[in-house]
């Protein structure tokens, strides 16, 4: 189950299966284009898990976007 990455948004939920971590962008109606909260959370992310020994890798996927006309 992905839970935020930070306590006041959900645009950056984390997903933990052993040493992964998959941080998932979450506005798909903004086709996922980085916000503020996005770029902090993803931070956050990235220096917490440079001192965690326990992880080994990280993946960054997003929420489907939907369809753009062509």
């Amino acid at each position: 189950m992905a839970s935020p990455a930070s306590g006041d948004s959900d645009q950056v939920l984390v997903e933990a299966n052993g040493s992964t971590r998959t941080l998932v962008l979450n506005r798909p109606k903004q086709l996922n284009a980085l916000s503020s909260a996005m770029v902090t959370g993803l931070l956050k992310c990235f220096i917490s898990y440079e001192e965690e020994t326990t992880v080994k890798l990280l993946i960054v996927k997003v929420i489907n976007t939907p369809s753009v006309p062509k």
